[in-house]
């Protein structure tokens, strides 16, 4: 799949992470073992137009689990998952409707599924999709800091998140951002991240996200191969002692999505490290022409204060098949969300 996947992207109309063959094939090597997948190819008479990687799950009690089909690297084992965000299909600029309905007409002729997973997909590509098919689907805000090339990132902010970033930076001394440049230099970043990431969230009593070894192995080879190709990035902010922040993320055409993220843990709350290492590399990104420091989806209070409101939406949807199998799991589904309900005072 690799040469027609990566022929096929270079006649896309815009970069995707989710769909590049640097991702995808990442995923491959260490998901491809664990994660029933296969690939979906759309022709145009001998002319291959899209593309889908297409993986399966079960959810639900064993006895009576449901099968999930889902489009591009989601399905995989929970506590392992790389929650793909700006999700898409892979096809030829302004054939992405064709390919989207070619694909799922091909998936519902083949069945073997009870719902089709949309997962982290921006709007558009959902209703291109299934424009008239009854999805279940719940949206969540994708935050951005939108980067104006006549004005500072700091200028932009909020009254009291610019002066909780000044505070910050005043108790830390001077700070000093470098963007990784090579593979090495990456995978240096990559480790301080982790050992970062860890210790904060181990001390809270989370396994943290690179408790998983399949993750971390996934991330290291997406920073390897992505660097050099200017495709990931990573941002590391120094104090004078030490170490403030990491943070790994992608490119896609003059917009930076953070991914992940490791900072300094200091005993003096107003030493933020977060807030301020995500302004100063939304900074060093508008200095370098970027449009957008993308914050992804979660509602967490900094992204909300970082962006001012600013963003878009992504879904999360999934297409039910018909049959008394989608029945039953539907009733399923209503009696707990409402033992939930109940539950909830």
């Amino acid at each position: 799949m690799r040469p027609v996947w990566t022929a096929l992207e270079r006649r896309s109309a815009g970069p995707r992470v989710a769909t590049s063959w640097t991702w995808t094939g990442c995923w491959l090597k260490h998901y491809g073992d664990v994660v029933p997948h296969r690939f979906a190819v759309v022709r145009d008479g001998a002319d291959v137009v899209g593309a889908a990687l297409v993986t399966a799950s079960r959810k639900g009690p064993r006895a009576f689990p449901v099968r999930v089909l889902h489009l591009g690297t989601a399905g995989g084992p929970a506590d392992d998952d790389v929650h793909v965000e700006r999700n898409d299909l892979l096809s030829v600029e302004g054939r992405r409707p064709h390919v989207a309905r070619a694909v799922l007409a091909e998936l519902r002729r083949a069945g073997g599924w009870d719902e089709i997973s949309f997962d982290g997909f921006l709007p558009e590509v959902l209703h291109e999709a299934a424009p008239e098919l009854p999805v279940e689907s719940r949206t969540e805000r994708s935050w951005a800091i939108r980067l104006d090339p006549r004005r500072p990132v700091e200028d932009g902010l909020g009254p009291s998140v610019r002066r909780k970033v000044r505070i910050a930076r005043n108790l830390l001394g001077p700070v000093g951002c470098s963007v990784a440049e090579t593979a090495d230099d990456g995978l240096a970043m990559l480790d301080e991240l982790v050992e970062l990431h860890q210790l904060r969230w181990t001390g809270t009593g989370s396994p943290g996200a690179f408790a998983s070894s399949r993750r971390r192995a996934f991330l290291r080879d997406l920073v390897a191969t992505g660097v050099p190709l200017g495709e990931v990035r990573l941002f590391r902010l120094r104090g004078a002692d030490g170490t403030i922040g990491v943070v790994v993320g992608w490119v896609e055409g003059r917009r930076f999505c953070y991914y992940q993220s490791g900072f300094a843990i200091f005993p003096d709350n107003r030493m933020r490290a977060g807030l301020l290492c995500h302004a100063v590399f939304a900074e060093t990104c508008r200095e370098q022409g970027f449009s957008d420091y993308d914050l992804l989806a979660g509602d967490y209070a900094y992204k909300r204060q970082l962006a001012g409101g600013e963003g878009e939406d992504l879904v999360w949807a999934r297409l039910a098949r018909g049959g008394a199998r989608s029945a039953v799991v539907r009733v399923a589904r209503a009696a707990r969300a409402e033992v939930a309900r109940r539950r909830a005072p």
